[in-house]
C-alpha cells in the first residue's frame, strides 16, 4: 500500500526527504499490523510503500492509513500535490502489454486516442483491475518564454505565471430569474487552444497590449519526456492490464484476445494494436505440461500394478481407485472453491502414486490367503480385517501430515493450502475406497493362481527376495551396532549435502522471456537513455531464440529501464532462458556507460523481480557516513570469490546548483525566498501553472524556456523577479551559486535512512555461500548505528524459513498424536517416525545431485515424504504386533512381519516413485518447481524405503516392550446376549 507519490515539480532529493517522506512515514508508522515501510525521494518525487502482515483486510488498513494521512496536507510545501493512498497488491503487476503504434500519427495522438478509446474498454472487462497507459505522451500546452524578450518588457515569468491563472479560469456567472423563467449565465473565461493563450493579455501598455506571443510562444507538446516505451526499436505505447486479485490471468487473456479485433476495428485508420508481451503463456503452458504429466504418471502406475500383481482381474481391483479417487478429489475440490492450477495439479500427479497403495496392500492380503487355501469371500474378510488398522492409519497419518500446511499462515499457507487439502482429500477418498470397495471387489475377482503362469512367477521370485531379505535382517538384528552406524554415515553424508544446496525462496523458472534491468548514470535524460538502449537492443536482437524486444525507458526511475527479451516457446529451442541470460552477461557488459542485470522474476509471485543478493543497510547516522560506507562495502564485495557485480543504490554523483539567497540584500529590496523559488520553479522545473480542456479531457499548462536556455547554468542570472521597486530586479544580485554533489535517490526502511546493495552470485556458488562470504564483512565494515536488513528473494525465503520450520514441526506432532491414538502406545509411533530423518537426508542428497535447491518446493516435498515413509514403518509395526499378540517373540516377530510385508512395501514405493518420476524428469515451463518436489519423493522414498527395511525392526527391537500388554477384547454379541439371558430374573 503506498500513500503517495506526493510530488513537489523541482524540489531536489534532500528537500523532498525532509519535507514530504518523513512526515508521511511518521504519520503512518502507528497503524497495527504494519510489517516494513520502506520509501524512495527523488527529485520531485516521493513514494512511501507500507507493507502489512499477511491475512489483515486491505480496505480498513488503506482508510486507515487514508486518514493518518489527510491531515499532512495542510502541512506540506505549498507547491506539493496532495499524497494520493493506492492500495495495491504485491502481485499487482501488469500481466500483458499491448502496443499501440501508427507510421502516420504523432506520440501525442497516439498517446491520446489510447487513452481515450482503448483504457475504458480494456479496464471494463471481466477481472480487469487497470488498466495503465505506459510510455504516454499526455497533451501539454507550454508557454516557452524567451528571457530577452521578457527583460526588454519588463515581465517576470511571475507576472506571466500570474497573468494566466488570472486570465484562464472557468467561473460560474450565476442565473437571471424572472417570475416565470430562468437563464443561466455562462462565463467563456477558459482557454483551450495554443492560439488562445498567445492572444492572452500579461500587461497593458499604453498603446498596445504586450501578450503571450510577444514574449514567446504557447504550443502543444508532451506534458512530460522522462518515460518511452520501445518495441522491437519503435516507439509505441502501452497498455499494461493488471488482474484482480481474485481472478484468473487466463480468463483476462482469453477475455482480451476475443476482443482484439473489436478493440482494433475501434481505433481510427493507421494505428496498430499488438499484444507485445503476455505472462500467461507461461502459466497455460505450465498447466498443460502438468497436464501431460498426469498421463505419464497414470501409465507408469498402471504399468507398474499390471506387472507385479500378474493378473488384469487383480490389477483392476487397485486401477478403478484412480479414476474414483481422481473424481471424488474433483469434487472436493470443487465444494471447496479450488482452483484447478499449477499446484493442485501437482497434488493429483502425486495421488495418483498415492492412491493405489491401500487398495494394494488389500489386494496382497487377500490374495496371500486365497493361495493359502481360503475362498475369495472368506479370504476378503480376513484379509481385510488383518490389515485394516494399517490401512486407517496410513490414510489418516498422511493426512493428517498435511493440516499443518493448510492451517499456517504466511505465504507457505497461502500458496500449498489448496496443494495440501487436494492431496490430503485424495488420499481419504483412496483410503475410504480400499476399506470398502477394494474388499468387496476382491471376493469376486481374486482367484487362485495358475502354478505355472506369470503371477506365480513374479510371486517365487518376490518370495526368494523376501526370504534372502529375511536372513540378511536376522543377522543385522543381532548386530544392531552395524545398523546404527549405517544409520549415522547416511544422516552424516546426506545432511552434509546441504552446504552444496542453493538457498532461495522458489527455484528459477523458465518463464519465456528474460528481465533486465538497465542503469545508465543518474543524470542521463531520455535522449541519452534511448541512445544506449539502441546499443542493448542491438545485442539483444542476436539472440536465435529472440521472438521480441519491449522496452520501458525510464522506469523505474529516469535514468534506468527494464528491457524484456521474448523468447520462442519451450519446445522451439535448446537452451533455456537462464542459459540464454549468461550467455548474454559478458556481451551487455561490454556496452559502456550502462550497469546491466538479469533479474530474477518470481514464479509465485509477491513483488515482482530482484537481483539474487540485496541488503538494506540501516543508518542513524548521515547519508554522507552511509555512502562512504557502501563504497567500502561494494569494492570490498568485489574481492570475494562468490560475488558478481556488486552494486549501491546510493550514489552521491548526482551534480546540484546551490542557490543561496543574499537574505540582506533581498529584504531592502522585499525579495522574499518564495518568490525566488516560485521563479526558478517555473522557469526551470516545467511547473504546471493552469489547466485546460479538450475534447472533454483535463490538460496542463507548463510554463517553459527554449531548449538551449534551460540547459545552462548562466539561464539564472538572465530572470529577473518582483521586489518593492516598479522595475523588475535582476535575480543575480541576490543569489550565490555553488556547484555541488547529490543524491538521485534517497532511501528510508522503517523510517531510518537507508541504502540497498545489490549483487549476482558468482557462477559456480550458491547464495548460501554467498551469503556466508558477505556477513563477515558487513561486520567489518558497516559504522556503529548500522545495521544490515535482509531484501528480496532471500528476505521471503528467510520470513518463511520459520513458518517452514513451525509446518514441519507440527507435522511430525500431529503424526505422532495420530499414530499414538491408533496403536494406544508412545513407543510405537517413534519406531514408525524413526525413518523420516533418513528418509529426508536421502532426498536432500538427491538434489544435492541433481542441482536442486532448498525452497519452498523442497520442503512441501519433505513434509509429503513424512507422510509417505510413515506408511513402512505403520506395516511393519502393527503386523509385528499382530503377530506378537499371537505369541510370537519380539526379534522372530518383526522378522516375519517385515518378510511379509516386503512385497506390498515394495510395490506401493514403486508406484508412489513411477507416479512422482514425471515430475523429477519434467521440462519446459514451470518445470523448475516440478523437478524439486519430484526429485525430493523420486530420492526420499527411494533411499528411505531401502533404509527403511533394516532400520524399523532394528528400531522396533530396541525400543518396543519385551511383553506387549494384552488387550482385552470386546465380547461378541452372542456372548453378551447369552449374558444378559442368563441374567434376566426368573418370572
Amino acid at each position: 500500500m503506498s500513500p503517495s507519490p506526493p510530488s513537489s515539480p523541482g524540489a531536489a532529493a534532500e528537500q523532498v526527504e525532509r519535507q514530504l517522506t518523513t512526515p508521511i512515514e511518521q504519520a503512518v508508522s502507528g497503524i497495527s499490523g504494519v510489517q516494513q515501510i520502506t520509501s524512495q525521494s527523488r527529485a520531485g518525487m516521493s513514494l512511501v510503500q507500507i507493507q502489512f502482515r499477511l491475512g489483515l483486510d486491505g480496505l480498513l488498513l488503506a482508510n486507515e492509513v487514508r486518514n493518518k494521512v489527510a491531515p499532512l496536507t495542510d502541512t506540506l510545501p505549498q507547491a506539493a500535490r496532495a499524497p494520493v493512498v493506492a492500495q495495491q497488491s504485491l502481485d499487482a503487476q501488469p500481466i500483458m502489454f499491448l502496443t499501440v503504434a501508427s507510421d502516420s500519427h504523432d506520440a501525442l495522438e497516439i498517446s491520446d486516442t489510447a487513452n481515450r478509446l482503448l483504457l475504458p474498454r480494456i479496464a471494463a472487462l471481466d477481472g480487469v483491475a487497470q488498466a495503465t497507459l505506459l510510455g504516454e505522451r499526455r497533451y501539454a500546452i507550454r508557454i516557452v518564454l524567451d528571457p530577452i524578450r521578457l527583460a526588454s518588457y519588463g515581465i517576470t515569468i511571475g507576472d506571466v505565471r500570474a497573468a494566466i491563472v488570472a486570465q484562464n479560469a472557468d467561473v460560474p456567472g450565476g442565473e437571471i430569474r424572472t417570475r416565470t423563467d430562468r437563464t443561466d449565465v455562462v462565463v467563456e473565461g477558459a482557454l483551450s487552444t495554443a492560439a488562445e493563450f498567445d492572444r492572452l493579455v500579461v500587461r497593458a501598455e499604453p498603446g498596445y497590449l504586450v501578450r503571450i506571443s510577444d514574449l514567446g510562444r504557447a504550443e502543444v507538446g508532451p506534458e512530460s519526456l522522462d518515460n518511452a516505451i520501445r518495441f522491437n526499436g519503435r516507439d509505441v505505447v502501452a497498455v499494461g492490464i493488471v488482474p484482480q486479485s481474485t481472478a484468473n490471468p487466463l480468463d483476462i487473456a482469453r477475455l482480451v484476445k476475443a476482443e482484439l479485433p473489436a478493440l482494433q476495428a475501434g481505433l481510427p485508420g493507421g494505428f496498430r494494436l499488438e499484444i507485445a508481451f503476455d505472462s500467461t503463456i507461461y502459466i497455460d503452458a505450465s498447466v498443460h505440461e502438468v497436464f501431460e504429466t498426469i498421463a505419464i504418471a497414470v501409465a507408469l502406475v498402471l504399468g507398474v500394478v499390471v506387472i507385479f500383481l500378474g493378473s488384469l482381474r487383480s490389477s483392476a481391483i487397485a486401477l478403478v481407485t484412480i479414476p474414483l479417487s481422481l473424481l471424488g478429489t474433483l469434487g472436493l475440490m470443487a465444494a471447496m472453491d479450488f482452483s484447478i492450477n499449477t499446484l493442485t495439479l501437482m497434488a493429483v500427479v502425486l495421488a495418483i502414486g498415492l492412491v493405489v497403495d491401500d487398495a494394494i496392500v488389500e489386494i496382497e492380503n487377500v490374495q496371500r490367503h486365497v493361495d493359502d487355501g481360503l475362498d475369495a469371500f472368506t479370504a476378503s474378510f480376513l484379509g481385510s480385517r488383518e490389515i485394516g488398522f494399517a490401512v486407517i492409519a496410513t490414510t489418516l497419518t498422511l493426512a493428517a501430515v498435511f493440516a499443518p500446511i493448510g492451517l499456517v499462515g504466511g505465504q507457505i499457507g497461502m500458496l500449498f493450502r489448496e496443494f495440501a487439502f487436494t492431496l490430503a482429500g485424495a488420499v481419504l477418498i483412496s483410503g475410504f475406497i480400499a476399506r470398502t470397495l477394494s474388499p468387496m471387489m476382491c471376493a469376486r475377482l481374486i482367484g487362485a493362481r495358475a502354478e505355472h503362469g506369470y503371477a506365480r512367477r513374479v510371486e517365487r521370485a518376490t518370495e526368494a527376495l523376501a526370504r534372502a531379505y529375511a536372513r540378511l535382517l536376522g543377522w543385522l538384528l543381532h548386530r544392531r551396532w552395524l545398523v546404527l552406524l549405517g544409520v549415522i554415515a547416511a544422516l552424516y553424508v546426506g545432511f552434509s549435502a546441504t552446504s552444496r544446496l542453493n538457498f532461495a525462496f522458489a527455484p528459477v523458472e523458465d518463464q519465456g522471456y528474460i528481465l533486465f534491468d538497465i542503469e545508465a548514470r543518474g543524470t542521463s535524460t531520455l535522449d541519452h537513455l534511448q541512445d544506449q538502449i539502441a546499443r542493448v537492443e542491438a545485442v539483444l536482437k542476436t539472440v536465435p531464440e529472440a521472438t521480441g524486444v519491449l522496452t520501458l525507458l525510464g522506469s523505474p526511475k529516469p535514468s534506468a529501464a527494464n528491457a524484456y527479451l521474448l523468447l520462442k516457446p519451450w519446445g522451439e529451442r535448446s537452451r533455456s532462458a537462464t542459459e540464454i541470460g549468461d550467455a548474454l552477461k559478458p556481451l551487455l557488459a561490454a556496452i559502456p556507460g550502462l550497469r546491466i542485470d538479469v533479474l530474477q522474476v518470481s514464479p509465485l509471485g509477491g513483488g515482482g523481480s530482484s537481483r539474487p543478493i540485496q541488503l538494506m543497510i540501516t543508518t542513524t547516522g548521515s547519508y554522507d557516513d552511509l555512502a562512504r560506507t557502501m563504497d567500502r562495502l561494494v569494492t570490498k564485495a568485489r574481492d570475494l570469490p562468490s560475488i558478481a557485480d556488486p552494486a549501491s543504490s546510493l550514489e552521491l554523483d548526482r551534480p546540484q546548483l546551490e542557490v543561496t539567497l543574499d537574505r540582506d540584500g533581498a529584504g531592502e529590496q522585499g525579495v522574499t525566498a518564495t518568490a525566488l523559488g516560485d521563479t526558478l520553479q517555473a522557469a526551470l522545473g516545467g511547473n504546471p501553472v493552469s489547466t485546460f480542456t479538450n475534447r472533454g479531457e483535463l490538460y496542463k499548462v507548463i510554463i517553459d524556456l527554449p531548449p538551449e536556455w534551460r540547459g545552462q547554468v548562466e539561464t539564472i542570472n538572465t530572470l529577473e523577479i518582483r521586489g518593492k521597486s516598479v522595475d523588475p530586479l535582476p535575480l543575480r544580485d541576490f543569489v550565490e551559486l555553488h556547484r555541488t554533489v547529490g543524491a538521485d535517490t534517497l532511501e528510508h526502511t522503517d523510517g531510518l535512512r537507508s541504502a540497498t546493495f545489490t549483487a549476482a552470485v558468482a557462477p559456480g556458488h550458491q547464495l548460501a555461500e554467498a551469503f556466508q562470504a558477505l556477513m563477515p564483512l558487513m561486520g567489518e565494515v558497516l559504522q556503529p548505528g548500522m545495521k544490515p536488513v535482509l531484501a528480496g528473494d532471500a528476505a521471503k525465503a528467510s520470513q518463511e524459513s520459520g513458518s517452514a520450520g513451525l509446518v514441519l514441526l507440527l507435522a511430525l506432532v500431529f503424526i505422532f498424536f495420530m499414530l499414538s491414538a491408533q496403536f494406544e502406545s508412545f513407543r510405537d509411533p517413534v519406531i514408525v517416525l524413526a525413518i523420516a530423518p533418513l528418509a529426508v537426508a536421502g532426498a536432500i542428497f538427491t538434489l544435492s545431485e541433481t542441482g536442486g535447491g532448498l525452497n519452498i518446493y523442497s520442503f512441501i516435498g519433505f513434509v509429503t515424504l513424512i507422510g509417505l515413509i510413515a506408511k513402512h514403518g505403520i506395516l511393519i509395526t502393527e503386523f509385528a504386533n499382530q503377530l506378537r499378540d499371537a505369541g510370537r517373540d519380539r526379534t522372530e516377530a518383526v522378522i516375519e512381519a517385515a518378510e511379509t510385508r516386503l512385497r506390498p512395501i515394495i510395490m506401493t514405493t514403486i508406484a508412489t516413485v513411477l507416479g512422482a518420476v514425471p515430475l523429477a524428469i519434467a521440462t519446459g515451463a514451470g518445470a523448475g518447481g516440478r523437478r524439486e518436489l519430484g526429485w525430493v519423493i523420486v530420492g526420499g522414498m527411494t533411499f528411505g524405503t531401502f533404509v527403511s527395511l533394516f532400520v524399523i525392526p532394528a528400531v522396533y527391537t530396541l525400543i518396543s516392550r519385551k511383553r506387549r500388554k494384552v488387550l482385552v477384547e470386546p465380547p461378541s454379541p452372542d456372548a453378551l446376549l447369552q449374558q444378559r439371558l442368563k441374567d434376566r430374573p426368573a418370572s
